[in-house]
């Protein structure tokens, strides 16, 4: 091809030579250690490319889930462990709250037996009041315990021990309290006897008189209600608790002054009694002892129409102010006892509006007053209870007062009262 005439002519400068490499001889050492880098770094760039990652690996994976295992046993274990120490630890405290409930009853129960079987006659009668306080004071202490501990435990409690707890309230005229630990009971019976025994305590503290949950038929209604289920059993336990039953109803008849209802619970007990075993030494004692207080036609006997003073005087509920403490009062019922010319006396006394003490003793006409020896309990200045004993005397008709009297508490100052109907 010819040149174009305007073309310039190449320059030798234009010209690009690459240089080529040097020669190098085979033996050389740093040839050899670049090649050896190079295919290291090869290698190392397949390796990258054609890994499994770490997720997709079997092995690793199984090892990272055991891991996981192993970890979340381990927490576990120690957690069930600590919560089984601790329910351990729980339930063991609650055994031992139960036991010591359990065993104040008992000791309880002795002092009862005690009380029974000290006789008195002959003795000094200021011993035997001490004597009378120390054991009530022990008493007290006791169940004051027992009630605390009964409040962390209420639900684990048996009916009988509920039922225990109970009758000791009724016994010193908390009725409220005993109310509550009976309907408890008569929810947890296992056993008809035990049943009836809570059934028969709520009835008696319902017809109590002048008690602060006082309900004369409703506590009727539960007295029938308890024994008509015993009306199919034919033995001897059924009979004795049937007539023991009897006479307690007809003994709460007599407080209310229900004579006619008192006859006829007094007739119904005779009759189951008189149905059990001949000579059954517990069948004896009780008719021997209905006898005492009963004629043959049921009718209480009460004191002789000559008796001095006329006992009936004495009943009621009375309010009484005392003259070195004006703020102090306390509220005083009497209902007749078993014996004539007994009473039967529950005081609740209190200053400035708020209670500060009750007491509950048999009452005895002594002259032309009634003599009231008694146990109780008043308010320390830390708000325990602590216990008292004393003698009150009551006279009818003081001058303008309806009526006055004295109290004698064992280790206080005499005081001086004046009465009058609330």
């Amino acid at each position: 091809m010819a040149r174009n005439e305007f073309e310039p002519e190449p320059s030798p400068e234009a010209v690009v030579e690459f240089p080529r490499e040097p020669a190098v001889a085979p033996d050389d050492p740093v040839k050899r250690r670049l090649e050896l880098l190079t295919d290291q770094v090869d290698a190392l760039q397949i390796a990258i490319a054609t890994k499994t990652p770490w997720y997709r690996e079997a092995g690793s994976l199984l090892a990272a889930l055991a891991l996981i295992v192993s970890a979340f046993s381990a927490s576990w274990t120690v957690y069930d462990t600590n919560v089984r120490q601790k329910n351990d630890a729980v339930a063991q405290e609650k055994r031992r709250k139960i036991d010591q409930i359990r065993d104040n009853l008992v000791q309880i129960a002795d002092i009862r037996n005690e009380e029974i079987q000290e006789t008195t006659v002959g003795a000094d009668p200021v011993l035997g009041q001490q004597r009378s306080s120390v054991r009530n004071m022990k008493r007290l202490v006791l169940l004051e315990t027992a009630d605390r501990l009964a409040q962390d435990v209420r639900a684990d409690l048996s009916a009988h021990v509920l039922a225990s707890l109970g009758a000791e309230h009724a016994g010193d005229g908390d009725y409220a309290i005993a109310t509550a630990y009976f309907k408890e009971a008569i929810t947890k019976s296992t056993s008809q006897l035990a049943s009836i025994g809570s059934q028969t305590g709520l009835a008696a503290a319902y017809m109590t008189p002048h008690s602060p949950v006082y309900d004369l038929e409703r506590g009727r209604a539960i007295w029938r209600s308890a024994l008509k289920t015993m009306d199919d059993r034919d033995d001897e336990s059924a009979h004795f608790f049937r007539g023991q039953s009897y006479v307690q109803w007809a003994w709460l008849e007599t407080l209310n002054g229900n004579d006619a209802v008192a006859a006829e619970q007094v007739a119904n007990a005779r009759k189951e009694l008189r149905r059990l075993a001949p000579r059954n030494p517990a069948g004896e004692r009780l008719l021997r002892s209905i006898a005492q207080y009963y004629d043959d036609a049921g009718h209480f006997i009460r004191a002789r129409s000559d008796a001095k003073p006329p006992v009936r005087k004495f009943e009621g509920r009375w309010l009484l102010r005392y003259a070195d403490h004006p703020e102090r009062s306390a509220l005083l019922s009497v209902v007749a006892g078993p014996q004539p010319n007994s009473f039967v006396a529950l005081a609740e006394v209190s200053e400035a509006g708020r209670m500060i003490g009750k007491y509950s003793g048999m009452g005895v006409v002594d002259g032309d007053s009634l003599r009231i020896d008694w146990n109780g309990s008043k308010a320390s200045g830390m708000g325990t209870l602590m216990p008292q004993a004393g003698v009150t005397s009551l006279r009818i008709r003081c001058g303008r007062a309806a009526g006055c009297g004295s109290e004698n508490v064992i280790g206080e100052a005499p005081q001086t009262f004046e009465m009058s109907k609330p």
